[in-house]
């Protein structure tokens, strides 16, 4: 017989998962939405001094100044951030470091390419480490928050707090100990490495929810509650294009230095700029609310903003 504890859990899930019956058009149109404004804003004061972060030329891309001040200076905090409450805060504390049990009971790789719904039975399995049902609507409401609420500026990439791909729609790459979605993300990858060389590595691919769920809630504790600030660093959960396909590549050379300017002076990503396919979801322009991103190639663009080099 099933414990009361483990029934009320099931019967959460059941419930939650038959309330998502919002649709993913809603975020392919703001995602729209969000390319048309990235493309008719207005003039652009400061865009020089994100830039020069990289050392960087000013080009004729329009920004908003206060947008960029915040991008170039992520880590300050500024007027009108977002923060949780005291009591929110200590509930990620604790959601964190049940993600965390999870991920080391089954491994990072794996971790990357769970759903939620595969994470809370793992942790049925962990005794002392279980998630309750204030820890997971604790989670439910991080994610359904608006980009307005977290400080975020970019779409929603998926509406559904359950969802994520089965194993058999991702290919591994045991090198480097990730998972790409199959198709169009592992043949972009696998034709850069077939043009520029084995020096090109797969530093980070496909996320499920709880792996973005935890990057975010990392840095929002790290913060003292900061939403805005953490948004500015890491897309949330349910915005992040790696549960769509994108991922991040470096040099083999620079290895975690590869999300540093310094990939800006290798080889590979001048080679990138010259080969004319290579699609970056953050060039230095964008204004889907993260800072500029030499290394996050995006996989797909149909109705989402992307851009060339």
């Amino acid at each position: 017989m099933l414990a009361p504890s483990t029934v009320c859990l099931m019967l959460f899930l059941y419930v939650s998962q038959s309330a998502e019956g919002a649709t993913e058009q809603k975020g392919l149109q703001r995602m729209a939405t969000s390319q048309a404004k990235s493309e008719d804003s207005g003039s652009p004061p400061r865009l020089q001094d994100f830039l020069a972060a990289f050392e960087l030329k000013s080009g004729t891309e329009t920004a908003d100044q206060d947008y960029f001040d915040r991008m170039v200076a992520a880590d300050d905090v500024f007027e009108n951030d977002q923060f949780l409450s005291p009591v929110e805060l200590e509930m990620a504390r604790e959601v964190v470091e049940r993600l965390r049990d999870v991920e080391a009971f089954v491994g990072h790789g794996r971790f990357t390419t769970l759903s939620f719904k595969t994470v809370f039975k793992h942790s049925a399995g962990l005794a002392s480490r279980r998630f309750t049902v204030a820890d997971i609507r604790f989670l439910r409401d991080i994610f359904n928050r608006s980009s307005e609420l977290l400080g975020f500026n970019g779409p929603r990439i998926s509406d559904q707090f359950l969802a994520g791909h089965p194993q058999d729609a991702l290919t591994f790459y045991p090198k480097y100990g990730e998972y790409l979605l199959s198709g169009e993300a592992s043949g972009q990858f696998e034709r850069l490495q077939a043009e520029l060389g084995a020096s090109v590595m797969l530093t980070s691919g496909y996320r499920g929810h709880p792996k973005q769920m935890l990057l975010y809630l990392e840095k929002v504790v790290e913060s003292e509650g900061n939403l805005s600030l953490a948004s500015r660093n890491r897309a949330p959960a349910g915005y992040s294009f790696h549960f769509t396909g994108d991922f991040d590549v470096g040099d083999v050379a620079l290895g975690e230095q590869s999300f540093s300017r310094r990939f800006l002076k290798t080889a590979i990503y001048q080679s990138m700029l010259r080969a004319g396919w290579v699609k970056w979801r953050y060039p230095s322009h964008n204004l889907l609310g993260v800072r500029f991103e030499p290394w996050h190639i995006a996989s797909v663009c149909a109705e989402i903003a992307c851009s060339g080099g």
